[in-house]
């Protein structure tokens, strides 16, 4: 099993039968109980295959618990019950890969935005990743006001996190671009994978067409 996941595959010595509920198994990682939301048999019936909530993070100690259920129990050839009431230690393989950014990009391409106007901009990355606080990124908005900051919304759990700007007077720009490489901040919080590797912030070089200034936004204030 591979930090990062939410599965985990039991590879039997015998070949079983049955349909054994999730109820049935307890998975600890690290002591806390990571609850199984389902179980299924192969259609070889040489493993059993648990789904649970959360994700196993590098490093963790996996136990699985099982306990059979009368009407549902894993039986062998012969009819026999296994693995009840007995508890197995998982072997964990740490995911060592940090996640990196792919690509920013904001929809509808090629829009005017005007003061109080709000742009939505999409941040995409090689894996899922969590989020934990506020993260932001820092736009090139103009000669007034140099800077404004977009600030992460949604899209924890998924390879693509959505930021937002609120446009302000003052703001100016004919191609609404990211300031730098390093624009994107943690803020106090983090953005990691599933399995606990923190991301890689750098940004795709400005102008290319992965940056944001591939989407053509134009901030204009000029009327307001």
């Amino acid at each position: 099993m591979t930090a990062g996941t939410k599965s985990l595959v039991l590879t039997l010595d015998d070949v079983v039968s049955g349909t054994p509920l999730a109820a049935d198994f307890t998975v600890n990682a690290d002591s806390s109980p990571n609850r199984v939301t389902d179980a299924s048999v192969s259609s070889d019936g040489q493993s059993v295959t648990l789904t649970v909530t959360d994700y196993f993070e590098n490093n963790d100690d996996v136990v699985v618990f099982y306990t059979a259920n009368a009407n549902a129990a894993l039986v062998d050839v012969n009819g026999n019950s296994i693995l009840s009431d007995i508890d197995i230690t998982v072997n964990l393989t740490n995911d060592t890969v940090q996640p990196t950014v792919v690509s920013v990009s904001s929809t509808p391409v090629s829009t005017t935005y005007v003061s109080g106007g709000v742009v939505p901009i999409q941040i995409q990355f090689s894996e899922d990743v969590v989020v934990s606080g506020t993260p932001t990124l820092t736009l090139d908005t103009g000669a007034t006001n140099s800077t404004q900051t977009a600030f992460y919304q949604s899209g924890s759990g998924e390879n693509v996190l959505t930021f937002s700007y609120t446009v302000q007077p003052g703001d100016e720009s004919a191609d609404l671009e990211y300031v730098d490489r390093a624009a994107l901040q943690f803020n106090d919080g983090i953005i990691e994978d599933p399995a606990g590797n923190i991301l890689i912030t750098t940004l795709p070089e400005l102008g290319t067409q992965l940056s944001l200034g591939y989407s053509d936004l134009i901030v204009d204030t000029s009327g307001v």
